[in-house]
């Protein structure tokens, strides 16, 4: 088991040998699709070595944790790039101009920074989990969450925001982060859930009694906050499709200025995220309120949707907080001696 653990490691770290291997070899990183062709036999590469190291662990093969085994190292990947956009690291910076050029904003950063760390963490868990038949039910579901979150938001937001003439074959590389997330929550739900009777306990205690004040204040409080959140994502989509009420120009220019301001490299996909939350997020908020006042649903029968949708919220949040308090002041070509400089803007 201790060696599963660090084979899967080993194979992340793989994405600094194949980053240092480049530094090598100019001419195969000079052109947008070798740069694709290289990302793409790396990600075949690395599925070969996952099953070869999961014989040699003598650990039962299973298509999950190969794919999560693989993600693991392109999560390493875009730890590197993170750090090469604060000029930390020389590894990677050609990326940013032959691969996904929309990198290159402080909403890029954000975005792979929260992939370098966040997910990281949650895919060697769930390939180890996955390996070893242990609970992953719960950051399964966080992980979707985050993916399905970030995945429209990164590349519609790309293409039709400051970037949109800029894009690359190596945005082929997001293919399997659309539909597979996707698959992995119906394969999940559709697995028995293992409860113990602690739990089983709890899931019956949450259920809302009308003669019970605590449950009642409980339950209003509960559908009260999530009626806010309905009114605030409706009222930021608003002010994402550039209301030209007084009240949405202040709230842009006060509150969201990177709303304000189109040519902001950023502007797409803090745009395209407002969108989201309208479309989705709210009418998650308004089920939810319906049935905790209407239907009398107890909360812990919402457990797996509130899950999901929490890990969405926590990769566009980070990454929103990264949008807002940093801007891109300049990031000309990436030479090997240019810095990357950024300044702090107040909310």
């Amino acid at each position: 088991m201790g060696w599963a653990l660090v084979m899967l490691i080993t194979l992340s770290l793989q994405s600094v040998t194949i980053l240092i291997i480049l530094e090598f070899f100019p001419l195969l990183k000079a052109s947008p699709h070798a740069v694709a062709t290289i990302g793409f036999v790396a990600l075949g590469g690395l599925a070969l070595l996952a099953l070869l190291g999961f014989r040699l662990c003598g650990c039962r093969i299973s298509l999950w944790s190969t794919f999560f085994a693989v993600v693991t190292w392109s999560a390493a990947i875009d730890l590197v790039l993170a750090l090469a956009l604060v000029d930390k690291t020389n590894l990677g910076r050609f990326y940013m101009e032959t691969g996904e050029e929309y990198f290159k904003s402080s909403w890029g950063f954000g975005a792979l920074l929260w992939d370098g760390t966040a997910h990281y963490v949650i895919q060697l868990y769930l390939a180890f989990a996955t390996l070893f038949d242990r609970p992953r039910r719960v950051a399964g579901l966080l992980w979707a969450g985050s993916i399905i979150n970030s995945m429209p938001v990164l590349l519609l937001g790309a293409a039709t925001g400051a970037f949109s003439s800029t894009i690359k074959p190596s945005t082929a590389l997001n293919a399997p982060y659309v539909a597979v997330p996707i698959i992995y929550v119906a394969n999940l739900l559709s697995l028995p859930e293992k409860q113990s009777k602690q739990a089983k306990k709890s899931q019956r205690s949450t259920t809302p009694n009308p003669l019970d004040a605590t449950n009642a204040f409980k339950v209003c409080a509960w559908a009260t906050l999530h009626a806010i959140a309905v009114i605030l994502h409706v009222w930021r989509g608003a002010v994402a499709l550039s209301c030209q009420a007084p009240l949405a120009e202040s709230w842009r220019l006060t509150f969201d200025p990177v709303l304000a301001d189109p040519a902001r490299p950023s502007y797409g996909f803090a745009r395209l995220q407002c969108l989201v939350y309208f479309f989705y997020y709210a009418p998650f908020h308004a089920w939810t309120a319906y049935n905790l006042v209407v239907k009398k649903s107890p909360l812990a029968s919402m457990s797996d949707a509130s899950i999901f949708v929490a890990g969405g919220y926590a990769q566009a949040q980070a990454t929103y907080l990264g949008c807002v308090l940093f801007e891109w002041v300049s990031f000309g070509p990436l030479a090997a001696n240019d810095g990357v400089k950024t300044e702090a803007v107040m909310l």
